[in-house]
């Protein structure tokens, strides 16, 4: 190898001195006096004019020469050819550079970084490996990308709004700065890094491939916080993926989205329904305490922010739901009312119990709602499991939601992870607050036992079973909101016109006979309600069992009819028997 170099000091007025026939090598950088450059021989493989801040038109390259490095010759102008043989061209700052000749099909890697007064680019070569056009503040345009193409910096190309599709070769892919950008171009499997910092306008990224190892959304002010994207991020986080977030997504904006999405399903409601009464304070309440409290608690210490951003991400599926649903907010009102006093594991059992109502609520078939009943047969038989251990094994009533709560998660867990259930259930508590106390009780032969029941008594049971079961139990009405709104309207509307001779009364002055009168009515109607509720729920199952039919449920036709979303009144006093506190799946007694 012949290599031909000089220093500044060795040019005179501006000319560089004859290159030698037979070099292989040309070393010019630095001479930032060179202004022409005599002949290049064809021996030539590899030209070094970085930094010469003088030259203005390039020379003729001769075919044959592989590499050229222009970078930082800021007066160049002029590119005079770029021969077939090149395989790295380097142009990098060439800052009043505003046209190329076109590139031969074999460049392999084409570094462009910071050609601020460049337009376009005349062409992209098939064989090119890596792209940087980073900071060409003037591009306007890009022709396609081939295929081979693993790595593009389009930093700082603001004129720039669309970019074609991608290959699915890239590996790296830079787009910070793209101010204009809105929607991201397909992201392929198989690449790693992406730059998306200070892409202003940027609002969706339709998928993120989990091949992703590092992920830059910083400032990127308009990205829409998906449910979708938030899952994503966390999976690429559990795959320690780097990411660095945007400013504005952090917990306390998960937890005002969840927080804003349950004041506006209130706020429809009672505009929809101006003649209830309903209020949603409580549910409000379990949800912020849901949101807020013992984080610290429910998570490592040196991972609360991930926790608290993975607990508010999982109130918004349920929300969804109780949007769709509207009609079910009183009912969960009514059932977040009985989870506000104590700790925070008191707000976290109502939760989970909202919860499953709305897992029920999410499906469309009975046989699937049916299914979805399990859920919270099996958060009521872990609350009568745990009550109802002997008092040796007791872990003490200041405990007991605490440990029904871990043993749920516990059970849950175990179900999935002998893959009893198909999928896993919505809203199941992570770690709780004051769980060191209880650890002595989530033995691993406890947990086996409880699964085991589970498993026998409530996983085991026929879609019959499960009908007989909800339709006779405790959240026989909430099964009856969920169900059968429909249904259920015309007897609540039918007992409305009897009980309207005592709406202009006063109550102080009603008789005993006047409160008989009401009892008889409420109680009618009760019966009439749980006797429908049941006959609709049996009269479904057996005609989708028989195969004549699969009935959907749509709760759309609520609203599609202007029909009022009353909630149903369903009235448990059927009879002395049930004055009782409602029997949990166990059998036992559970107090109210």
């Amino acid at each position: 190898m012949t290599i031909f170099k000089i220093q500044d000091q060795e040019i005179i007025n501006g000319i560089c001195p004859e290159i030698p026939e037979g070099t292989t090598e040309v070393d010019l950088s630095g001479c930032y006096e060179l202004e022409t450059i005599p002949k290049i021989p064809g021996t030539v493989k590899k030209l070094d004019l970085a930094w010469c801040g003088s030259l203005e038109v390039s020379p003729e390259i001769p075919e044959g020469v592989e590499e050229i490095d222009f970078s930082n010759c800021i007066k160049l102008e002029t590119i005079t050819n770029i021969p077939e043989s090149i395989q790295k061209l380097n142009l990098e700052r060439c800052e009043r550079l505003q046209t190329l000749p076109a590139f031969a099909e074999g460049v392999g890697e084409i570094n462009l970084f910071g050609c601020k007064s460049l337009k376009i680019i005349p062409n992209i070569p098939t064989a090119v490996r890596k792209l940087n056009f980073g900071r060409c503040f003037k591009l306007e345009a890009l022709s396609e990308i081939p295929e081979g193409v693993e790595e593009i910096n389009l930093l700082d190309c603001k004129r720039l709004t669309t970019i074609p599709n991608l290959p699915e070769t890239i590996k790296k892919l830079n787009l910070g700065g793209w101010e204009e950008i809105r929607i991201l171009p397909i992201l392929h499997e198989g690449i790693e890094e992406i730059d998306l910092s200070d892409c202003y306008s940027l609002e969706t990224i339709s998928d993120i491939p989990r091949t992703v190892k590092k992920l830059n959304l910083q400032r990127c002010e308009r990205l829409n916080l998906t449910l979708e994207l938030i899952t994503r991020l966390e999976e690429l986080e559990e795959q320690e993926c780097e990411i660095i977030y945007p400013e504005h997504f952090n917990p306390d904006i998960l937890s005002a989205k969840a927080k804003e999405k349950l004041a506006q399903i209130t706020k429809n409601y009672r505009e929809e329904n101006p003649d209830q009464t309903s209020s949603s304070s409580s549910i409000t309440t379990v949800l912020n305490r849901f949101l807020t409290e013992g984080i610290g608690q429910r998570s490592e210490e040196s991972n609360q922010e991930k926790r608290a951003r993975e607990i508010a991400q999982s109130t918004l599926p349920i929300l969804e739901i109780l949007e769709k649903n509207p009609h079910l907010l009183p009912l969960v009102d009514k059932i977040a009312g009985e989870f506000l006093a104590g700790c925070i594991n008191q707000p976290v059992r109502g939760w989970s119990e909202v919860v499953a109502l709305m897992a029920i609520a999410a499906q469309s078939y009975i046989l699937d709602r049916l299914e979805a009943t399990k859920q919270i047969f099996t958060l009521d038989y872990i609350a009568g499991f745990v009550s109802e251990l002997p008092e040796d094994q007791k872990v003490g009533e200041m405990f007991e939601v605490e440990a029904g709560n871990a043993l749920y998660r516990e059970v849950h867990k175990m179900l999935v992870g002998n893959k009893t259930l198909k999928e896993p259930w919505l809203g199941v508590p992570g770690p709780i607050s004051y769980e060191q106390s209880i650890r002595s009780f989530l033995t691993e032969e406890r947990i086996q036992r409880a699964t085991k029941e589970v498993e026998s008594q409530i996983i085991s049971l026929t879609e019959e079973d499960l009908a007989e079961r909800i339709c006779e139990s405790q959240h026989s009405r909430a099964w009856g909101e969920i169900c059968f709104f429909e249904e259920a309207k015309e007897i609540n509307e039918s007992y409305a016109k009897h009980r309207a001779e005592f709406a202009e009364k006063d109550p102080a002055k009603f008789t005993k006979q006047d409160i008989e009168k009401l009892k008889e009515i409420d109680l009618k109607q009760a019966e009439d309600l749980a006797k429908k509720i049941k006959g609709e729920t049996l009269a479904q199952l057996a005609r989708t069992k028989s195969g004549n039919q699969a009935e959907e449920f749509d709760g759309s036709k609520i609203q599609q009819e202007g029909v009022t979303a009353k909630p149903l009144t369903i009235v448990r006093v059927l009879s002395k028997k049930s004055l009782e506190p409602p029997v949990n799946s166990k059998g036992a007694r559970a107090s109210e």
